[in-house]
């Protein structure tokens, strides 16, 4: 008798260790599969910073290159484009911790109003052209105008340069041929051509649209930025 309760005690423990093993070995295999996913997840969201932030930061690393170190201070009364500063292309802000409001009324009869030193720094790549008026809101205020080299007239194939501010016309300030268009990082931008073959067309990037793809523009055709503090990325591909 004694012998059949040892028999049965050892009996009940290795059912007991068996399904143990079987808990254990149904369980383990899903464990490496969720630090995979994770690690995908992680490895998904780091790219996407970077691709978020890499288009902004191509901008900085360009205008960085093109800095000329010939400021124009603005104060006071008006500023002339071809009179008080040259035309060309500009980094614009506040000269000291301020934020400034000003306004630029534009040779072609249009007037838009920016405000530095908060959400929105400085103009970057901006277009200042012959007739601009540069007018501050507080007189006593100070921008800072840095004038860039403008590497949009002799852009090449596979060139990459940026363009905000005044109109842009091609066979003057970009050479014709045909581009990849599209925004810094997330904004939206809207934009007018006024194709020389054919009737102006209104376009609006960063939502469903993200970019144009090998879009031709010939000698003629005239680029005109809505809101003109946005910024197009144009990049040379014909």
């Amino acid at each position: 008798m004694k012998n059949l309760k040892i028999i049965s005690f050892f009996l009940l423990g290795s059912l007991i260790l068996a399904a143990c093993e079987n808990s254990s070995n149904t369980s383990s295999p899903n464990k490496p599969i969720q630090t995979k996913q994770t690690e995908r997840t992680q490895q998904t969201t780091s790219e996407h910073s970077v691709n978020e932030t890499s288009s902004l930061e191509n901008l900085n690393a360009a205008m960085e290159k093109l800095k000329t170190g010939d400021i124009t201070e603005i104060s006071g009364s008006d500023f002339i484009v071809g009179e008080d500063i040259e035309p060309g292309r500009y980094i614009i802000k506040p000269a000291e911790n301020e934020p400034v409001q000003f306004k630029i009324h534009y040779s072609n009869g249009e007037s838009q109003t920016y405000y530095l030193g908060v959400s929105t720094k400085e103009l970057a790549a901006f277009k200042l052209s012959k007739s601009d008026r540069i007018e501050l809101t507080v007189k006593r205020m100070i921008l800072e105008a840095e004038l860039l080299n403008d590497p949009l007239p002799n852009l090449a194939k596979g060139e990459t340069a940026y363009t905000s501010g005044n109109d842009v016309v091609v066979g003057e300030d970009l050479p014709a041929g045909q581009y990849t268009i599209k925004p810094i990082e997330n904004e939206k931008v809207q934009f007018k051509i006024y194709h020389k073959d054919g009737n102006p067309q209104l376009y609006y990037l960063g939502k469903s649209t993200k970019n144009l793809k090998a879009f031709k523009l010939v000698a003629g055709d005239r680029i005109a930025i809505t809101s003109k503090q946005n910024i197009l990325e144009m990049t040379r591909t014909k």
